[in-house]
C-alpha cells in the first residue's frame, strides 16, 4: 500500500527531487548562493516564539510548547527531506504542548503533529482526495518522501494580487 502509493503520489504530483545539502553552493559563473529554503530563517524565529508561550497559552489550560517536539518537528524540515525549492510549512503548537507541521497547497494537504505523550503521526491527502494516515514510526522514510513530492514552490498556483 505505502509503495503503491507513493508511486501514484510521485507520478501525479512531481518526480521526487534528490535532495541537496543545506549551506552554501557554487555557482558556474563563480557566484556564491545559498541552498537553505528561503523561509528557514523566518521558521527559525517562529520557533523561537513558539517556545516562549506560557502556560495557558491557549486560555484553556494548554502546557508550554515541549522543546523535544519542537526540536523533531524542526529536524523533519531538515535535509534530506527539504530542499532550496520546499515550499515553507507552518509550525502550529498543539494543546497538549506539542508541535503540528503542516503545509496545504492547492490541493495537498500534509499534516505531522509531534506531541509530548504520543508517537509522531501524519495525516496525507492528495488533491485527488486519497488520504493516508499513520505513526511516523511504522515507516520513518515515508513523511520525508511525502515532503519530497509536495508541489514546489513556484510549481502551484500563486494567488494573484
Amino acid at each position: 500500500m505505502t509503495t503503491e502509493y507513493l508511486s501514484e503520489t510521485s507520478s501525479t504530483i512531481a518526480p521526487i527531487r534528490r535532495a541537496s545539502p543545506l549551506g552554501l553552493r557554487l555557482t558556474f559563473d563563480s557566484t556564491i548562493e545559498t541552498t537553505s529554503p528561503p523561509w528557514l530563517r523566518a521558521l527559525e524565529k517562529r520557533v523561537e516564539s513558539l517556545l516562549n508561550l506560557p502556560e495557558n497559552w491557549d486560555g484553556y489550560g494548554a502546557p508550554r510548547v515541549n522543546w523535544e517536539c519542537v526540536m523533531a518537528a524542526f529536524s523533519l524540515i531538515l535535509p534530506p527531506n527539504v530542499i532550496h525549492e520546499t515550499p515553507a510549512p507552518q509550525f502550529v503548537p498543539t494543546n497538549q504542548g506539542g508541535i503540528q507541521v503542516e503545509w496545504h497547497l492547492d490541493g495537498y494537504d500534509l499534516e505531522v503533529i509531534f506531541d509530548p505523550n504520543e508517537q509522531p503521526r501524519y495525516y496525507h491527502v492528495r488533491a485527488d482526495g486519497v488520504e493516508i494516515e499513520g505513526e511516523v514510526a511504522e515507516d520513518p522514510s515515508l513523511v520525508g518522501s511525502l515532503i519530497r513530492a509536495l508541489p514546489i514552490r513556484n510549481e502551484f498556483n500563486q494567488p494573484t494580487r
